[in-house]
């Protein structure tokens, strides 16, 4: 509806954010960057610009390591819930997901990653076994039976059919780890996949299957707040 004007109110925008930005005032952020992608929907660097914006520049601002989740947790939000809803199983960014995945939460630049860490485990227990490994026919029978796996599902948006491929392709995986997440996004984004985009994908698979065999089983007990790969 707004036609030629849907340029220059996305410039405004981007000039307001930078403004925000700069100033430390963090409250619209999040919905102008919402504002701008949905002016520019189809632009997937857009996507990925605004997603590492909010889980790498604002996130690293914020001391308290739980409000600092919450902008991670936004920056992935946007991919997941809303980027790919207008680019269908792109694989740009399904691969921006799954770098979410890999360096932000597996890696250890972020001074808070342990804590991403054992987010990440305590909502994924939920839908796992003790070693992190998923019963599918479990998860099939109660999938919409039981609220808590509904959420998770949801949250993370997971399908268990995919879930279940990545499985039988690399093996049974531990889905309490960001590197399974991580390959999880790069295995969905395969099939769209065309040149650069493919090689990316396949990289991250390679990467992180390399950093599971290097850092070993997770050891994860909530109630003593063990995290441990050994």
């Amino acid at each position: 509806a707004l036609g030629g004007f849907r340029g220059i109110i996305a410039d405004i925008l981007w000039i307001r954010l930078s403004t925000l930005q700069d100033e430390g005032n963090y409250s619209e952020l999040l919905q102008l960057a919402d504002w701008i992608t949905v002016l520019q929907p189809r632009n997937i660097e857009i996507w990925q610009f605004h997603s590492w914006n909010l889980a790498y520049n604002i996130s690293v601002m914020i001391p308290d390591e739980k409000e600092r989740w919450q902008w991670v947790r936004s920056g992935i939000e946007l991919l997941q819930n809303h980027g790919l809803m207008y680019n269908p199983e792109s694989a740009g960014i399904c691969h921006a997901i799954g770098w979410m995945y890999q360096h932000k939460i597996g890696g250890v630049m972020d001074s808070a990653h342990l804590f991403y860490k054992k987010i990440l485990a305590s909502d994924l227990s939920t839908l796992t076994e003790e070693n992190g490994h998923i019963n599918y026919n479990y998860l099939e029978e109660y999938k919409h039976k039981r609220k808590d796996i509904s959420d998770i599902l949801g949250k993370y948006n997971l399908k268990p059919q995919i879930m279940k491929q990545v499985d039988n392709e690399f093996g049974v995986l531990d889905w309490r780890i960001p590197e399974t997440h991580a390959i999880y996004w790069a295995w969905r984004g395969l099939p769209t996949a065309e040149g650069n985009d493919s090689l990316i994908c396949h990289r991250m698979i390679v990467q992180c299957l390399s950093e599971i065999f290097r850092s070993g089983k997770l050891h994860f007990d909530q109630q003593k707040g063990i995290y441990e790969r050994t």
